[in-house]
């Protein structure tokens, strides 16, 4: 690590991805920031004597560490700390008790049996540790000398610590993917910090709550994660107490009865499978894995719709509809819902993954407030635009997402409508050729890699403010013709391309260019 030293003001050397087993020497920089060494053959570091006073990110993920750095203790800037995918079998906080910045620390996917957390000896402004998927059976959280600690343990216990009440300080807890059966609500009784419980993808049967006094937990908790369990019986009212409560998931269990009245002002959303069970006063929906799902109606009141991985081929949408964002993913659709036109508030649209096969831009003439338009993953083998007159959408739409379809040819001059147009990504289609030129003051990132392209015409385009373009996983054998007119651009990737010689002098008119990415092409020269 001597030879770094020399580079005064370097901030980052990136080791990662290669076979490194040995480091040698010591590193002297007051200006080092970032060490990435994640995904080498590493299974012992002495950083003893080392001079690294300004290092925030310390990354050795993806190694063969059994035992933590030597000395690492010392290093009281360092604020993350990554050694997930390694092989430590236990660990103790009292090891980097002496890093007095931590903030994050990540032991995930080691071969953790036991874990020691309670401690005076403890990280003053430690905020996470994540030490899921490890093979822990129990967890002493009896004290934890911290204000707020957010934990994560999924993928390991197999039931809630009984001394789990004596960490009040918890601020989220996370038991997912665990073998808990039963939950009694009272065991968190007293934690005044806790807003986050998240118990998705348990064998959880029933939840109870047998405090009888007025416990702290009511005032903080905003969300209970309960999803893809075994419950078949939930009595709402049970979770009335929480005065705070926002979000209530009960998705993918085996219910069959909802008994109770469910009383919150505070609620806004509640994942069911079952529409006619929402209250009035929800305002966000989301439906996850529901392969029987062909179609929906959105009730008027609904703010947002979140549909992932379904079967929906139909969406109705009533007149008055309140809905600002309709999120849908994996679908059988295969066209645009017509009655969308009943949305005209609506902020963001995505249709992603599904089966759409030609867009007309005119569908979503009258949105006003639309600024991101996702259209990502479908069939879509051309895009038109119909409308004859000035549609509000031109100038409200930021963002334009046509990536992984099966576009063969554009014409760029389609777009130049949309004046306040800043991300365009036409990225992995089967586009052999682009026409028209493009005449946009506003856009900045423009992906075109992925493609099928073997030459391209940049003259005449009109792009003042472009900042970052993707052209990679093409066919070039040369650069398009006009780019070194671009000015403005500051990260320019080439790379996966059929470049056998390049120039700089090619480029040399692009004043702000910092990033420029060629690899993986055919350079001899």
């Amino acid at each position: 690590m001597e030879l770094f030293n020399v580079f005064v003001n370097l901030k980052q050397v990136d080791l990662q991805m290669n076979r490194i087993t040995t480091l040698s020497g010591r590193l002297v920089l007051r200006s080092f920031e970032i060490l990435p060494l994640f995904t080498n053959q590493l299974g012992h570091i002495d950083l003893c004597g080392w001079d690294v006073p300004s290092v925030k990110k310390m990354f050795f993920t993806v190694n063969f560490l059994t035992t933590l750095p030597k000395c690492i203790n010392n290093w009281t800037s360092v604020s993350h700390l990554d050694l997930s995918y390694n092989e430590f079998t236990n660990f103790s906080i009292e090891s980097v008790a002496g890093m007095n910045n931590l903030e994050s620390i990540d032991l995930e996917c080691n071969k953790l049996t036991e874990i020691m957390l309670n401690s005076v000896h403890f990280p003053p402004k430690l905020k996470e540790i994540r030490i899921s998927r490890n093979y822990l059976t129990s967890l002493d959280l009896s004290f934890i000398p911290v204000r707020s600690l957010q934990v994560s343990v999924e993928y390991n216990l197999i039931s809630i610590p009984y001394d789990i009440k004596n960490a009040p300080m918890l601020s989220s807890l996370r038991l997912q993917k665990s073998k808990i059966s039963e939950i009694d609500l009272a065991a968190f009784c007293d934690h005044s910090n806790l807003s986050e419980l998240i118990l998705d993808g348990n064998k959880i049967r029933y939840v109870v709550n047998t405090s009888k006094r007025n416990c702290s937990i009511y005032g903080s908790l905003t969300g209970i994660q309960l999803s893809d369990n075994m419950l078949t019986t939930v009595n709402v009212e049970l979770f009335n107490v929480f005065a705070s409560l926002r979000q209530l998931d009960i998705q993918m269990n085996k219910i069959t009865t909802l008994s109770g009245r469910l009383a919150h002002r505070s609620l806004e959303h509640l994942d069911l499978s079952i529409l006619e069970q929402l209250p009035a006063f929800i305002v966000e929906l989301s439906i996850h894995s529901s392969d029987r799902l062909k179609r929906i109606s959105v009730p008027k009141a609904m703010n947002v719709i979140h549909i992932i991985e379904s079967g929906l081929r139909r969406i109705d949408i009533f007149e008055g509809s309140s809905l600002t964002k309709l999120d849908v993913y994996d679908c059988d659709m295969t066209r645009l819902p017509r009655s969308i036109r009943n949305a005209p508030n609506l902020t963001y649209f995505r249709i992603d993954k599904c089966k759409l096969s030609n867009i007309d831009l005119a569908t979503f003439c009258d949105y006003p407030y639309l600024r991101d338009l996702h259209l990502n993953g479908n069939k879509i083998r051309y895009v038109v635009n119909t409308s004859k007159r000035n549609c509000s959408i031109y100038s409200s739409v930021t963002l334009l997402n046509l990536g992984n379809n099966m576009l063969t040819t554009v014409n760029m001059e389609l777009f130049n409508a949309f004046t306040k147009l800043k991300a365009l990504s036409l990225y992995n289609n089967k586009i052999v050729s682009i026409t028209g030129q493009l005449a946009l003051d506003s856009l900045s990132n423009l992906l075109m890699g992925g493609n099928r392209l073997e030459h391209l015409d940049l003259c005449g385009w009109y792009v003042p403010s472009m900042e970052s373009v993707l052209l990679s996983l093409n066919r070039f054998t040369k650069i398009p013709e006009c780019l070194n007119h671009w000015k403005s651009v500051s990260s320019l990737m080439l790379n996966h391309n059929q470049f056998t010689s390049f120039s700089i002098d090619k480029l040399a008119g692009m004043s702000n260019l910092t990033n420029l990415y060629l690899q993986c092409n055919k350079l001899t020269e």
